[in-house]
């Protein structure tokens, strides 16, 4: 699905806690991650838009036996509300993915230049240049390896809206 392109790995949750008061007393507290929001929230990712080609995708497990592949589509403007899961925009300096559904997100952009694409937060390099197949393999799956393991800090908005986290 990205084939020729270098990627930069994301791996996206939502963590939701519910805290359970008596006055001034917390009772209980229970986390619990959540697959996909009632909502489709922007999340704006710092990434060098200087590259061509640049694609977002989405690896999302429905259940234990079933994964969704996707490519998302490309958007020429940047929407103000109504957003739309599946789908992203390239502003200057950063890539705005629109999504409901958190699992591992890659962004990719045609290689050539031999730079990786992330220029904030967390930085998962690669080289595109003098390397065989089976470094170039390693080095790809070192790479997916760290994103999985780091966060990344994302500015998210849910439908145009900054509003109360329980309707996200």
């Amino acid at each position: 699905m990205a084939s020729g392109k270098s990627l930069t790995f994301l791996d996206f949750s939502v963590l939701k806690t519910v805290v359970h008061t008596e006055g001034t007393t917390e009772i209980s507290a229970g986390s619990q991650n959540i697959s996909n929001t009632n909502q489709v929230l922007e999340i704006v990712v710092p990434y060098d838009t200087t590259h061509n080609s640049i694609a977002v995708y989405r690896y999302h497990n429905i259940d234990d036996t079933t994964a969704e592949k996707i490519a998302f589509e490309k958007l020429s403007t940047r929407p103000e509300s109504d957003y739309v899961d599946g789908t992203y925009f390239v502003g200057d300096g950063f890539v705005v993915i629109y999504a409901q559904k958190f699992s591992m997100y890659a962004i990719g952009h045609t290689t050539g230049t031999g730079s990786s694409g992330y220029s904030g937060g967390n930085y998962y390099g690669s080289s595109s240049g003098g390397s065989s197949k089976d470094d170039s393999d390693k080095e790809e799956k070192e790479e997916k390896e760290e994103a999985e393991e780091e966060s990344v800090n994302v500015k998210t908005k849910a439908n145009g809206k900054t509003g109360d986290e329980n309707n996200i």
